[in-house]
């Protein structure tokens, strides 16, 4: 009894570790589509404003 004792409790501590390490994925992949979010925000704040195109200052009329 005392090999099948441990191996049941070999078989839940597996069964924990691995429900731990998927929350530990699920939460690092969280926090990268945070941080992947924040760095897209601030790129496009820096990013030049393009006011759309006139060309209407561009002709030359007295030609």
């Amino acid at each position: 009894m005392d090999i099948s004792t441990s191996i049941a409790a070999m078989s839940v501590e597996m069964s924990m570790q691995q429900t731990a390490q998927a929350a530990e994925i699920s939460i690092l992949k969280k926090s990268m589509e945070t941080q992947e979010a924040a760095a897209l925000s601030l790129i496009q704040q820096m990013a030049p404003q393009q006011a759309a195109p006139s060309f209407g200052h561009l002709l030359n009329t007295y030609a």
